[in-house]
């Protein structure tokens, strides 16, 4: 019996396209985090990592879920993990960035005790947003204020397969 090659070649270069398309999930890398006090928490994703889109209810504890939209007048984003709850501590549970073309940026962040938002000025950039791509980065940092007292919110953070509006 005589192998034909010929007919394994459009295979092999299929395969090796499919292997270089980017992962059509929503993911994110890079590091948010949260002082309150002496305590810090956060998300830290040293590589690029799927986030769920689904409810966070319906995920397993510690699960990261999230969500990017370049929009037609700004990017928004969000991270959040189903809760994984340790009674007594102050964590990082979700985060929402909103940076608009024009006007200041909105951030609410979420701890284990409740909602924290500024207590003054947020420097909040946009590194890139690129709608082609589905891409998009931001870096902010924050004084926050919130059921615990003051806190100090900092983020650097990449997101692939954004949706586009």
């Amino acid at each position: 019996m005589r192998f034909a090659t010929h007919r394994l070649l459009p295979l092999f270069v299929l395969v090796s396209l499919l292997g270089c398309a980017p992962d059509p999930h929503l993911s994110a890398s890079g590091l948010a985090s949260v002082q309150v006090g002496s305590t810090v928490s956060g998300f830290d994703f040293a590589q690029p990592t799927r986030l769920s889109e689904d409810a966070l209810e319906t995920l397993p504890a510690g699960t990261p879920a999230g969500r990017c939209v370049l929009g037609p007048s700004g990017v928004s984003f969000a991270l959040a993990r189903a809760t994984a709850g340790v009674p007594g501590s102050v964590s990082l549970e979700s985060l929402e960035v909103v940076v608009h073309d024009v006007g200041d940026p909105e951030v609410r962040v979420s701890l284990s005790d409740g909602l924290y938002l500024p207590s003054g000025t947020c420097d909040v950039t946009l590194v890139y947003a690129n709608r082609a791509d589905q891409v998009a980065a931001f870096t902010a940092s924050c004084d926050l204020d919130g059921p615990s007292g003051a806190a100090h919110f900092d983020a650097n953070l990449e997101y692939a397969a954004c949706r586009v509006q």
